[in-house]
């Protein structure tokens, strides 16, 4: 009696020659995706955040900021540290935040929000924008913001008075006769302290040094009474303790 014996099929060893083929094909187009230039950083946005006022300041940000980013286009997206963006973003410190979004589409967008000056220092002609903290920001050259001015080489080598100037100017109202809009300039005298120079009249405030916030609403009420009577002050002297001395403008 003869025995017949089946041949295994070969279904196993296709199975593999196709599981390595597909194998080889992924790895193939993996390589090939990794190199191509849609994975790579084509730009670097800036993008400007926080208030309108702040927009202004985008192109000469920009300007400052761009050409070190440049340093990153034509690397590949997950080569670009985020930490490295954001060490170049803050170097500058008009720059008071940045947030940082990376894209496969080949860009990196750098969203940030620039410190908001609320005056100017005027020092060897050039125009240091102030922070809300007494900080002193890299000067402007266009697009001055219309801010109130300090006066005078010793906000800029002295600290402590530029921030009790920006002090005594957070504490002035935003609205009424003697508001922040209304301040032209502010500088210091030994002798008087303080001193201010409103916009429209040019009457000159001398504030003193101490007491400031109790100063500046024994002003407020000043001027009311001075715009109700229509009387105009050349010299408004708050340095006392329980009065306020108006000289007018036919005094001499």
């Amino acid at each position: 009696m003869k025995a017949y014996v089946k041949s295994k099929p070969r279904v196993g060893r296709a199975k593999k020659l196709f599981f390595l083929f597909l194998s080889v094909s992924f790895t193939g187009l993996i390589f090939w995706s990794l190199n191509l230039s849609v994975f790579k950083v084509q730009k670097v946005n800036l993008v400007m955040d926080g208030s309108p006022e702040n927009h202004v300041h985008l192109e000469v940000i920009r300007e400052s900021v761009a050409p070190k980013l440049k340093a990153f286009e034509g690397q590949f997206i997950w080569q670009v540290p985020l930490s490295k963006i954001s060490e170049k973003v803050s170097q500058d410190r008009r720059i008071k935040q940045a947030t940082i979004r990376r894209f496969l589409a080949g860009h990196i967008d750098v969203k940030i929000i620039a410190h908001e000056p609320v005056a100017l220092l005027l020092h060897q002609q050039k125009f240091y924008p102030i922070g809300l903290d007494g900080s002193l920001l890299p000067p402007v050259v266009k697009n001055l913001p219309n801010l109130p001015v300090l006066r005078g080489h010793i906000f800029f080598k002295d600290e402590q008075k530029r921030k009790k100037a920006i002090f005594l100017l957070e504490n002035i109202p935003t609205e009424g006769q003697f508001s922040r809009k209304q301040i032209s300039e502010i500088s210091y005298h030994k002798k008087y302290g303080f001193q201010l120079i409103l916009v429209k009249s040019a009457t000159e405030v001398r504030v003193g040094e101490e007491h400031l916030v109790q100063r500046v609403k024994y002003l407020g009420r000043v001027l009311n009474y001075l715009a109700s009577q229509q009387l105009q002050g050349r010299v408004i002297d708050a340095r006392f303790r329980k009065k306020v001395v108006v000289r007018l403008r036919n005094q001499p």
